[in-house]
């Protein structure tokens, strides 16, 4: 899956939360015509009564009749309710009869206040039963749209049971089960009591005798509620070309809501075949992981569509939509796999660019990994409202709007990049997470890692001209970084003892580290062994499940190469980078002419508490180290001589200190550099005086090192200073050569850093201006050379966004004016071209200039544009008006769906604390007011969800107040809820 996430771009988006209805004052009168009305009120107030009374009656026939051992339904989500009409039991390929009416959950009665005591046994155990395998569903979805808004189905689960027990029991949650049975060999099987384990979100069937081994069936019909909570199998609605309001059906399964949609296993080793039926109204279509096979009418206005029957995979991969959208066709692979981009009518050419590079990102991962694409369609989908980036589901893969359409004239080269990323991350995945699953999701990174450090050979497939592999200093290598510097990281192998717990680690650290650590593993294996073990690795775990172990098993065993003399053995290398949190800095000095390394953990607050950590290491925080370094001097004006793979230098974690085998250094005269190309995931410091030898070398002739080199150097001196282990003037004099510097890659390492700066010292008026002077000192022969055009290549592209940003940003004149003029133009017509690149920054301070007027019509067009991507772009222009009370009504309409999308609330919090120099208080206490209700909403869906508003709106604060601030707002509501999380 792919986290959305903007606050990692200059324009990114919102969402809303109603403000409370005025309410009429009571008022209290003494008229004739009042004292007439009494007799009547007071009968009234007795029929109340009485019904009252009957109702208070009834609900304790109710519940105990619920707490007794022979209910005849389970409800999930409050106290018992049996259904009024209920689907009757079949198979999916018969023709059962569909709901009409029916009672939901929370329909009736209140919810009980306290969970029944059903007494000890296994569904007390959060995990499944090993004992437990099933092989195929049969299931039958039948959807509701407007006006009911529910689901229904029947599903039939063969499981063979490999150990004598009376239970038998599977998830569901939020669903009305009906009608469950159990039957083996075709007899029903007598059930002594059924229930809803609420705590565990298990169904229960018990038997009057125990169930021996064999092969059992389960079958229940069930009824649930399409909410727009943006899990499990939920609504999702948008405006189409005639402005009419649609709704439609959608899924986000992972890692949990499997359960939300249809009584399963939901956990990913039950690995099954699903055979799938949706019922959809006639003028709908509906979409699954498989093609479809057939469809019948089943009444006037509802059709049966049935589905080919599905490989082995695991519950979270199934997809269901039920929408009236139109699709653009494509083939590709060996086997030419149907590939379908589907997007609502009005946005269909938008998907066009998706389909020129989803076939040959699917066709070259193919050829990568030498496996053929197993299913006969990989069709993907832009839904309105996604809470994540995108979802794998095999055959039929989900994205955010955002994340897979792009305008011509409206979406940037940022908008163009994103989309193949996170259709190359999630086309990884088809073998990385789908073909050969986690077993648990404690090694969730097999998963998430991989297809992060994936997604870069797919992305450099298609545009070898935009350096990805250097840009990933910038991108996942950098995320990663700044999350595991602090004390409350976690290792990327991480137990998961409860489901609970899942949500925390779709982070940095599986995604961000998982592609760093895995990048500096292909390094030093080199590309042919990591090559043949991946391979390897995967044909043994085809349709399986795996964990890390397997994977540096394979590793190992192809691994035919040495390193210091020694065979490599994967694991334990490996294992000082997944089983520990954290990383090494590496510290380079000079004996007598020889080069001597240490290494220690780096930390971002020197002054951490580190013994008051959840987690502890059994390796000391010391890790065995892939080590390169390169040696030269400011008159050798020739290219650099880096150490290939057979000078690498092995750190070994139990040593104090290594010597660099046969290399001398004169620290007077020549410089070294360490790590390089960054491949390794470690940061590098030297000695004062290394430090000014390597700026002058940058200031003299900085192409003698690369892209990523130059971007690490920046990036390691300005992270070391803010951890105390550098002084701050060695860092800055790392950026003075960019004034020379005419790439994107290491002038966004300088960009970031010094942004870092400004960032944190508002409250130093003096130092806040002269950095950001500074600054535009430095980017102000690119501002000049690039202008406001809209020509050059990708990262020329790139480096406009960021010099108009930097010039704009110190008020600069040019830059101020002509951002005006654009936004004048713009707000007079609005067909008036602004360069797509520039339309965020063009609209930001375009608003710092203008008034109410500006930000209505501005507000009036995002709620009209059908581009995904324009749409980020106005919501993070709108934060940008100097208006208090403008600003308060921004925040307010962010919580108000039929205004901003849900999925897009915590962007619009995060623009106007980031962009906004009177935002960031209106945003946190905004936040902190809005707090309970977002728990309500998010607290239980993906961790990125509810970490993206505290992360957007706090990531800024720099104070002992703003700390304390947090900690308060968060310790009362959940400890495990302010996190620095980001997925991609």
């Amino acid at each position: 899956m792919s986290v959305d996430n903007p606050t990692c771009e200059h324009s990114e988006g919102a969402k809303k939360f109603g403000t409370m209805e005025s309410q009429e004052p009571i008022s209290f009168t003494n008229s004739s015509k009042s004292k007439k009305r009494e007799p009547i009120l007071i009968i009234i107030l007795l029929v109340l009564f009485v019904i009252s009374l009957a109702f208070i009656i009834l609900y304790a026939q109710e519940k105990d009749d619920n707490d007794s051992s022979e209910g005849s339904s389970g409800h999930q989500g409050g106290g018992t309710v049996t259904p009024t009409t209920l689907p009757n039991e079949t198979k999916p390929t018969s023709t059962p009869t569909y709901v009409t009416t029916t009672t939901l959950p929370n329909a009736t009665t209140p919810a009980p206040t306290s969970e029944p005591d059903y007494g000890p046994g296994p569904w007390t155990n959060v995990r499944l039963p090993t004992y437990f395998k099933p092989h195929h569903y049969d299931l039958e979805l039948v959807v509701n749209l407007e006006p009911k808004l529910i689901f229904s189905g029947d599903v039939s689960v063969n499981v063979t049971l490999s150990q004598e027990t009376p239970y038998m029991y599977l998830h569901t949650n939020k669903l009305n089960i009906s009608n469950p049975t159990l039957k083996k060999d075709d007899t029903v099987i007598k059930l002594k009591r059924h229930f809803w384990y609420k705590k565990n979100e298990f169904y229960v069937m018990e038997a009057e005798q125990n169930l021996t081994s064999g092969v059992y069936v389960i079958s229940m019909e069930f009824i649930g509620k399409l909410d727009d909570d943006l899990k499990g199998l939920y609504r999702s609605t948008y405006k189409n070309q005639n402005g009419t309001k649609v709704t439609i059906a959608t899924t986000q399964l992972q890692p949990t809501d499997a359960r939300k949609a249809f009584p399963c296993f939901d956990e990913p080793s039950f690995k099954a075949t699903f055979t799938v039926t949706m019922v959809r109204p006639k003028d709908m279509i509906s979409i699954s992981n498989m093609p479809q096979i057939g469809s019948e009418k089943r009444s006037d206005s509802m059709v049966a569509d049935h589905y080919e029957k599905t490989v082995i995979m695991p519950t979270y991969l199934l997809a269901f939509i039920v929408c009236d959208f139109g699709y653009l066709q494509d083939y590709a692979g060996e086997q030419n796999a149907s590939m379908k981009y589907y997007a609502t009518k009005g946005q269909l050419d938008q998907a066009e660019y998706a389909r020129s590079v989803g076939g040959p990102i699917l066709s070259h991962f193919e050829e990568y990994f030498n496996i053929s694409y197993p299913l006969p369609k990989a069709d993907m989908i832009a839904v309105p409202d996604f809470a994540a980036g995108a979802m794998e589901n095999w055959g039929l893969i989900i994205y955010r709007e955002t994340a897979m359409l792009f305008k011509d004239g409206q979406s940037s080269e940022g908008n163009r990049e994103r989309i193949v990323q996170v259709i190359a991350h999630e086309l990884a995945h088809m073998w990385f997470g789908n073909l050969v699953t986690t077993a648990w999701w404690d090694d969730l990174w097999l998963n998430e890692g991989f297809a992060s450090f994936v997604e870069y050979i797919g992305v450099n497939h298609i545009h070898p001209d935009w350096n990805m592999n250097d840009m990933f200093v910038n991108l996942d290598m950098k995320n990663a970084f700044r999350l595991d510097a602090l004390v409350t990281s976690h290792p990327i192998l991480l137990p998961v003892n409860h489901p609970d717990e899942i949500n925390e680690i779709f982070d940095s650290i599986s995604y961000n580290k998982g592609a760093t650590i895995i990048r500096m593993l292909q390094y030093f294996l080199t590309e042919k062994i990591f090559k043949n073990g991946l391979i390897n690795y995967l044909n043994a775990h085809a349709y399986g499940n795996a964990k890390t172990k397997d994977l540096w098993n394979y590793l190992t065993m192809v691994r035919a190469s040495k390193a210091g003399g020694k065979d490599i053995n994967v694991a334990e290398v490996m294992d000082t980078w997944t089983l520990q949190m954290g990383f090494p800095v590496v510290n380079v000095t000079e004996n007598s002419g020889n080069i001597i390394l240490t290494q220690q953990r780096f930390l971002s607050d020197p002054d951490a508490n580190i013994s008051n950590t959840k987690f502890t290491s059994d390796y000391g925080y010391k890790w065995h180290i892939p080590f390169t370094i390169a040696v030269g001097q400011k008159q050798d004006n020739s290219e650099v001589k880096t150490v290939g793979f057979e000078g690498l230098i092995w750190m070994n974690r139990t040593s104090d200190e290594t010597t660099v085998p046969n290399k001398t250094w004169d620290p007077n005269t020549q410089w070294v550099k360490g790590n390089i190309g960054q491949t390794g995931y470690y940061r590098v410091n030297y000695p004062t005086k290394n430090w000014e030898l390597l700026a002058q070398q940058l200031q003299y002739n900085h192409s003698v090192f690369s892209l990523g080199d130059r971007a690490g150097l920046i990036l390691d001196a300005f992270a070391l200073a803010d951890a105390g282990l550098l002084e701050f003037k060695y860092a800055l004099n790392m950026t003075k050569y960019l004034e020379k510097e005419t790439n994107f890659i290491p002038w966004d390492s300088g960009y970031s850093s010094l942004s870092s700066l400004t960032s944190i010292l508002p409250k130093s008026e003096k130092i806040y201006t002269g950095l950001r002077n500074y600054r535009f000192k430095l980017m102000k022969p690119n501002f000049d050379r690039l202008g406001f055009f809209d020509n050059g290549t990708h990262l020329e592209k790139y480096l406009r966004v960021d010099a108009v940003y930097t010039a704009c940003g110190v008020r600069n004149k040019v830059c101020m004016d002509k951002t005006k003029e654009l936004f004048d133009k713009w707000i007079r017509n609005e067909s008036h071209p602004v360069p797509p690149d520039l339309r965020s920054a063009v609209y930001l301070y375009g608003m710092t200039q203008s008034g109410v007027k500006e930000w209505d019509i501005t507000f009036e067009r995002l709620q009209k544009t059908n581009v995904a991507s324009e749409r980020r772009k106005l919501m993070y222009g709108l934060a940008g008006t100097p208006e208090p009370w403008i600003l308060n009504r921004y925040l307010q309409y962010a919580f108000d769906e039929k205004k901003i999308k849900s999925q897009d609330t915590s962007a619009v919090l995060s623009y106007v604390a980031n962009v906004n120099p009177i935002g960031r208080h209106f945003a946190w206490n905004f936040l902190k007011e809005m707090w309970p209700t977002i728990l309500e909403k998010y607290g239980k869906g993906f961790g990125f969800s509810i970490n993206r508003f505290v992360n957007g709106v706090a990531s800024s604060f720099s104070t002992e107040w703003e700390l304390k601030e947090v900690i308060s707002t968060s310790a009362p509501q959940s400890e495990n809820h302010f996190h620095c999380h980001q997925r991609h």
